[in-house]
């Protein structure tokens, strides 16, 4: 961490990152690269790490609309509105780390300011489609994709916040169970892989004049498939790790729990 009021440079922005951590293939060589290079412009001019989230999120609001004006020309502005945020993200994540200042809530915020382009992005263009043209097929294709990005996002939280609440009531996964998880783990690794690939160069095709219609059948015929997939291999990661006994609030007391609780403390026996 550089001291407060410090001035900073590429250089402190290179050194404040864990080397050991390796990203998808796109962070490492786009998004962090260039979110490096302008850190310090936002570190020098008072920039606190959710102003910048606030920031990428009005961003990605604006893309989405451009997605809204003529289609010929509009959908690149969402592209370049998209990658725009995906350089920020890396920014903000920066900033946190150089001014010591990463909270949980700010992971939270970045977290929901990720999703939105990718929940929403597929609506919007068909949604475009269909206000420039009339044509509702891709409308709907567009509609389903979103639906399927959103379930997908629900069912991932879901699975996370359920496997940390269980650990904290009940202690860590034991091995025997992480080696029957091991094959579902493999393959979610290999989707999330994919998804990330296609979630960057998907909207690429947005600079391409009059192409939107060839990205929302790319997102329906891609990003779908994927979605469904990750949920599948969602849901039987979690019926493999979280089939542990609880103890329901609701359940009726068991009179033996009841005398125990009355029953009044023994005392030591005194020293003979």
């Amino acid at each position: 961490m550089v001291k407060p009021c410090q001035r900073i440079t590429v250089a402190d922005v290179k050194a404040s990152f864990n080397k050991n951590v390796r990203d998808h293939f796109t962070i490492r060589w786009f998004g962090r690269p260039i979110a490096d290079a302008i850190t310090p412009y936002f570190y020098n001019n008072g920039w606190t790490p959710n102003g910048v989230t606030l920031f990428r999120t009005v961003v990605c609001f604006m893309g989405l609309a451009c997605f809204f004006l003529p289609y010929d020309w509009g959908p690149a502005l969402a592209a370049l509105a998209f990658y725009s945020g995906f350089i920020m993200d890396f920014v903000d994540g920066n900033l946190s780390r150089l001014q010591n200042s990463a909270t949980f809530f700010g992971k939270f915020i970045d977290g929901l300011a990720d999703i939105l382009y990718v929940g929403l992005a597929p609506l919007m263009a068909g949604l475009g489609i269909w206000i420039n043209t009339g044509e509702g097929v891709y409308l709907l294709c567009g509609a389903l994709t979103s639906c399927c990005a959103i379930m997908m996002q629900a069912v991932r939280s879901r699975v996370m916040f359920f496997e940390e609440w269980m650990v904290s009531q009940s202690g860590p996964i034991t091995e025997e169970t992480e080696k029957k998880l091991a094959t579902a783990r493999k393959y979610i690794g290999w989707i999330t892989f994919c998804w990330l690939s296609l979630k960057f160069f998907a909207p690429a095709i947005l600079f391409v004049p009059g192409s939107v219609k060839l990205y929302v059948l790319l997102l329906v015929s891609l990003q779908l498939p994927l979605e469904l997939a990750w949920c599948g291999f969602l849901v039987l990661l979690s019926s493999g790790m979280l089939r542990r006994g609880r103890r329901s609030v609701h359940a009726a007391i068991v009179e033996d729990e009841v005398a125990a609780a009355a029953r009044p403390p023994q005392r030591p026996a005194a020293a003979a």
